[in-house]
């Protein structure tokens, strides 16, 4: 008689099965400390990058600060520059003002372009020959009324010299027509002009017109007083009929040559301008060179 045996029934509780059951939960178990781990490693970066990110909010917000304290310290620096600016181009205008008022006294006629701080001489008082430089013997002495005018208003008291320190620099300007003058000797219209305002200079300082203008000095220490040529880059506007009626009174030298008046020296009056400032973070306010 045969006997028929049975497969034992894989119930799944088999030690084997346990065993890879065990497996799994270790498995489960290592992921989930890993992943814990791995969370608590990258919320602690976290926290750093935030700590990091208040540190440098901080001292953006210090920077800023600094930025608005700069700011307004500039403001006002900028509104006293602009006051002593204001002040300098008054007091400018003040010391114009006296001088054709006392050269009127005096009996020359001048033109004053308050707007750009120069008295025109007209050729009516001072008038070179065409091409020349020196100063006709006609109006020398008109030259020495100046340079006594001008010495007195710059020098005769106290009010005049604070108005000096408001001053750059006083011009003697030289200028010719527009005809071309190519004598070697003369370097041509721009020496020709120079050669005017020295020619003229040099009679304001000579020794008969008793005015020592050259002791007149800035509030730089440096002489107050120069020359320039500007050969016809800058035509008279009374000439050329660009100027308006307080520069070129109606009926003043009507009848004078355009030429003429071209062939003139000016007396411009430069104010003394206050040196911009800029920010450095290295240096904070440093003088604009």
């Amino acid at each position: 008689m045969i006997r028929k045996h049975r497969k034992p029934v894989d119930d799944g509780f088999s030690p084997e099965g346990w065993m890879s059951f065990s497996d799994i939960m270790t498995g489960l178990l290592f992921i989930f400390l890993l992943i814990t781990m791995t969370m608590m490693y990258l919320a602690r970066e976290d926290q750093r990058e935030y700590r990091e990110l208040q540190q440098k909010e901080a001292e953006l917000q210090k920077k800023y600060r600094e930025i608005l304290a700069r700011e307004e310290q500039l403001r006002h620096h900028v509104e006293e520059v602009n006051q002593k600016i204001s002040s300098s181009r008054e007091q400018t205008l003040a010391v114009m003002d006296r001088v054709v008022s006392a050269l009127d006294r005096h009996g020359i006629t001048v033109s004053a372009d308050r707007s750009n701080y120069v008295i025109h001489i007209r050729d009516s008082q001072l008038k070179f020959e065409s091409g020349e430089y020196s100063v006709p013997a006609g109006y020398r002495l008109n030259v020495r009324t100046m340079a006594k005018v001008l010495y007195q208003i710059l020098g005769e008291d106290a009010d005049s010299q604070m108005r000096i320190g408001y001053l750059d620099t006083v011009f003697i300007e030289g200028h010719t027509d527009s005809m071309v003058y190519n004598r070697p000797e003369i370097f041509g219209n721009w020496g020709l002009s120079a050669l005017r305002a020295i020619s003229v200079w040099n009679f304001m300082i000579g020794d008969e017109s008793g005015a020592d203008l050259e002791k007149f000095r800035n509030s730089d220490g440096r002489p107050l007083f120069s020359v320039s040529g500007y050969a016809d880059t800058r035509p008279n506007p009374c000439a050329e009929g660009t100027g308006s009626g307080d520069v070129c009174p109606g009926g003043e030298d009507a009848d004078s040559d355009p030429h003429a008046r071209n062939r003139r020296i000016d007396i411009r009056f430069f104010p003394h301008m206050e040196e911009i400032t800029v920010y450095s973070d290295r240096t904070g306010l440093q003088q604009q060179q």
